[in-house]
């Protein structure tokens, strides 16, 4: 779902972009690249490392390694800085069942 977010907001900035829609242009550039670091910058790699080390079949290690450079362009095109998760998070407990 958050992948389809972030196209949706490129989609946006692409009309914005081509219509001369100045402050759309700027409010969905800013909103992309603050979603990049609070989101999808910060967990993108930390499960690309799961998929790799689970050796999990070959056509998701190659999705995983194609999203975290997709993901590592994004980020420097917004000049977004997110703090990537360093690993799994801690127990959830409304996982239990």
């Amino acid at each position: 779902s958050e992948l389809e977010f972030h196209s949706a907001m490129l989609l946006k900035l692409a009309y914005a972009g081509r219509g001369g829609w100045s402050p759309g242009k700027s409010v969905t550039a800013r909103a992309a690249r603050e979603f990049i670091e609070d989101h999808l910058g910060r967990w993108v790699a930390a499960l690309a490392r799961e998929v790799r080390a689970h050796r999990a079949a070959s056509p998701y290690r190659e999705l995983f390694g194609l999203l975290t450079a997709v993901v590592s362009l994004e980020s420097r095109q917004f000049r977004a800085r997110p703090s990537p998760l360093s690993g799994r998070l801690p127990r959830d407990f409304m996982q239990d069942d």
